[in-house]
């Protein structure tokens, strides 16, 4: 007999005599008579075939909370220290920034930020616990689900960015686990990347991308000042204000995208491993990124990605008094007329 699925998934059922025991946990099977028994109830089997397979069922109401239903002043009092304690943090402003921060796939400078704030976070975590600086960090994409814009930026701000409960991790990789990220990263035409300077020829499909020249962070970078030192151009903390350059709507640079490839970065080295900066979400090979998952080593900070975000914000904000833009692309087709 098909039985519902909706009935509990495990019976057991045990012959002693003529009875039947079951053990029912959503819906009870009747025997005869249609009533509803206790779960573990004894029933008898002493009727027609069609009796005892009669299923009966208990109705629920549903009952729609909205404006109609009068507030409960007893749970209202009750709730009202952590509400207001709650609205507190929320509202409490972090920063304030003079140019938007979007959230466009492959180029929005939001992605850096973020990647930026991942690095420095994972470094400091990582020299305190395992004396060794991470290398670079890699967000994805689809993680970033709103912008920032011009103005003061509140902890509100930061969970509409990072609505999701992940954990900055530091993933120990091989250089073979390594060229397989850069790989990707390449074939996806680009993705919140920090400490990392990637250049890629462009194929007819994107999955036939290929990497040109890649060169990865060296220096230890586990102060606010430290982030200058990623970006590879003088519109990081010259302490005169917004750069000269203009910026598109798609947070790109409209002048110079592609940023030096000197300074602090050494080309990358598949013989070595690196620490690299990531979301658990992506460490257990979420979005594709499924050459994470072989790391060597995984290091859960336990430290949440929108804390990072926030924090970050504010450090660098407390030392400048602005944040800088982040115009320039990290990882870039070595055509940039070719750029999507």
């Amino acid at each position: 007999m098909n039985i519902s699925n909706r009935i509990a998934k495990k019976h057991v059922f045990r012959f002693v005599s003529v009875l039947i025991i079951v053990w029912t946990s959503a819906y009870t099977v009747g025997c005869g008579s249609g009533k509803h028994f206790q779960q573990g109830a004894r029933q008898s089997v002493n009727e027609s075939p069609l009796q005892r397979a009669a299923i009966s069922y208990i109705p629920t109401p549903n009952i729609s909370v909205d404006s109609s239903i009068a507030e409960n002043a007893e749970i209202a009092n009750f709730i009202k220290p952590y509400s207001d304690s709650l609205n507190h943090t929320l509202s409490t402003t972090l920063a304030k920034i003079d140019s938007p921060f979007y959230n466009t796939f492959y180029i929005g400078n939001l992605g850096r930020l973020v990647a930026d704030y991942m690095l420095l976070t994972a470094t400091q975590y990582s020299m305190e616990h395992v004396g060794i600086p991470c290398h670079f960090a890699v967000a994805n994409n689809g993680g970033l689900r709103a912008g920032l814009f011009t103005g003061p930026v509140t902890m509100r701000n930061v969970f509409e960015v990072m609505p999701f409960d992940n954990e900055l991790v530091i993933l120990q990789l091989s250089g073979g686990a390594t060229d397989s990220l850069l790989r990707y990263i390449a074939q996806l035409t680009g993705t919140p990347v920090s400490g990392l300077l990637l250049e890629f020829e462009k194929a007819e499909k994107s999955a036939k991308n290929r990497v040109v020249n890649a060169k990865i962070n060296s220096k230890i970078i586990s102060t606010p000042a430290d982030l200058g030192y990623l970006q590879g151009s003088q519109e990081q903390y010259s302490g005169s204000g917004m750069p000269t350059n203009n910026q598109s709507s798609d947070g790109m640079n409209q002048g110079n995208n592609k940023i030096s490839m000197s300074g602090s970065k050494l080309p990358f080295d598949s013989r070595r491993d690196y620490l690299v900066a990531t979301s658990s979400y992506m460490s257990m090979g979420g979005d594709g990124f499924t050459m994470l998952k072989g790391a060597k080593q995984t290091i859960f900070t336990g430290i949440q990605l929108r804390d990072a975000i926030a924090n970050g914000l504010k450090s660098e904000f407390d030392a400048f008094q602005w944040i800088a833009p982040r115009n320039q692309l990290r990882v870039y087709p070595n055509n940039l007329e070719d750029k999507k």
